[in-house]
């Protein structure tokens, strides 16, 4: 038979009678007072030898119970009478009775202990109920007495042999007021000549516990870990593509732009082959029908080209170009330019350009002195140089009033693209702009605000004609800290298509090769 997975004894019901004679080894009812008080005193001193043990409990419960219902004659003789109702006239020969049970030693069997009803121990026994719990389950306490038999001529075995501490054993089975289950199968049953005690068992199913404990805040560390170092990635990849966006911005300009074409507003030339480079030509002679290329790389006369028919252009639309007189220098600067410059003077003077372009890079338009400058000049070619910074850097200062106009007249929730990203606008102060970029906020100062970004903000609020937007574009991506030859590139095609719409001089066009 089976082990029940319950070790809970089977009788729990209050009216079950024990078998407090055989508990204190007793042989019956028939057991002289002396017996019982001899009894009683021996075990008395077996509960002060184990009254730090496990079973000191039990042996209080029994004492008590053998106190109420021995030592006094009255109520005696009712427990007699329920015990040879309970032991004698169900069963005669049970298990309680044989003489098996006297065989083991000690001065208290173990296994009676189980018997032990629970509730008040000074509570007297029912007998009427008793009797009748009994008949109605009359089958089932049989079935019960025989495991207990099997149970007992087990513990009689030479071969399961428990040890004994001061003649009671040590393992004492749990509070029940009936035998425990036995009989169970070779595989289940416990083994009585174990040597494992509780306690042995408690520190290994605890030591499995902290180990899986461990394990748990283990893996919960590597998960969290994991967790930081994918948000970190995802972080650090959003704040790359925000420059990454303006790059792509400049994809589609890879390549040199194309010339205008002849509805762009300049005045026809009749004879102009489609084939002339607008951007390498001068623009007077594309304007004057009467001007002449120069001589071709080949060595051919240009004469042998094509040439208009003067009658056919109308005089009005014929404009004479005008000479620039040359500047004039005073005497103490005509000897200046005929000297040489020494190095230390070529050096502070492109140390004091960088300076110009760095400032102009940083947005301090105001703050750039042009006429304590133009006192450094020595040479005309340095005040050629000097000029065209100024030129350039107004047009930067106009594109970043345009940039400032435009982040003043967006709302929050607005969005806008560069190139195939979509940006949307938080917020701005003084100085910044807040955007929201793949899900998340970055917040750029203006001289840093990426060249992509800025362009398309300014697309918005421009006013300008085109040629004059080119130009400013140009200059402010010439200056622009964090550009790139991308970027450096787009910055000559519009500056060029602003010098071919007649916005700027062609002289601009030095800055962005120097630049390069």
């Amino acid at each position: 038979m089976n082990q029940p997975s319950d070790h809970r004894p089977r009788w729990s019901n209050e009216s079950n009678v024990p078998d407090l004679y055989h508990l204190l080894r007793l042989t019956g009812p028939d057991a002289s007072d002396d017996e019982i008080q001899s009894a009683l005193r021996r075990l008395k001193a077996e509960l002060a030898r184990q009254s730090k043990s496990e079973s000191a409990a039990k042996l209080s419960r029994l004492l008590k119970l053998a106190t109420a219902n021995l030592s006094n004659p009255k109520v005696r003789a009712k427990y007699d009478a329920q015990w040879r109702s309970a032991y004698e006239a169900v069963e005669p020969n049970a298990a309680f009775t044989q003489k098996s049970v006297h065989k083991t030693a000690g001065t208290l069997p173990q296994e009676f202990l189980a018997l032990l009803p629970k509730g008040d121990a000074l509570k007297t026994f029912d007998l009427a109920k008793f009797v009748k719990g009994t008949t109605a389950n009359s089958s089932r306490l049989e079935a019960d007495q025989r495991e207990y038999a099997e149970l007992m001529a087990a513990i009689s075995d030479n071969r399961a042999v428990r040890p004994q501490v001061g003649g009671l054993a040590v393992e004492i089975v749990a509070e029940s007021s009936g035998p425990p289950p036995v009989n169970p199968s070779p595989l289940t049953r416990p083994r009585l000549g174990s040597q494992e005690t509780p306690s042995i068992l408690a520190k290994r199913m605890r030591r499995r516990r902290e180990q899986n404990m461990w394990i748990s805040v283990v893996g919960f560390l590597i998960s969290l870990g994991i967790v930081f170092g994918v948000t970190y990635y995802l972080v650090q990849r959003s704040q790359k593509q925000v420059a990454q966006s303006a790059d792509a911005n400049f994809e589609n300009f890879t390549q040199e732009p194309a010339p205008p074409s002849q509805a762009s507003g300049l005045p026809q030339v009749i004879g102009l082959e489609p084939d002339v480079d607008v951007f390498n030509s001068n623009p007077a002679e594309l304007i004057d029908g009467n001007a002449t290329m120069a001589e071709s790389a080949d060595g051919q006369d240009s004469e042998a080209l094509p040439q208009p028919a003067p009658e056919l252009l109308p005089p009005s639309t014929t404009i004479q170009p005008t000479e620039t007189p040359a500047p004039t220098l005073s005497p103490e600067k005509e000897m200046v330019a005929t000297a040489e410059l020494t190095e230390a003077q070529k050096q502070a003077w492109e140390q004091a350009l960088s300076i110009v372009r760095e400032q102009l890079g940083n947005q301090q338009y105001a703050s750039i002195d042009w006429q304590a400058l133009r006192s450094q000049a020595s040479l005309p070619s340095q005040t050629a140089d000097l000029e065209r910074l100024e030129r350039l850097g107004k047009l930067a200062a106009d594109l970043q009033s345009t940039l400032v106009d435009a982040i003043r007249g967006r709302a929050g929730g607005e969005t806008f693209h560069v190139g195939a990203t979509q940006l949307g606008f938080v917020e701005s102060n003084e100085g910044s702009i807040t955007l929201k970029v793949s899900g998340g906020n970055q917040r750029f100062l203006l001289t840093q605000l990426p060249v992509g970004i800025a362009l398309a903000l300014t697309d918005m609020a421009n006013r300008a004609p085109l040629g004059d937007y080119q130009a400013q574009q140009a200059a402010f991506i010439l200056f622009h800290p964090a550009r790139n030859q991308l970027a450096l590139r787009r910055a000559q095609g519009l500056i060029r298509e602003a010098v071919a719409l007649g916005a700027v001089s062609d002289d601009l066009l030095r800055e962005f090769e120097v630049t390069q």
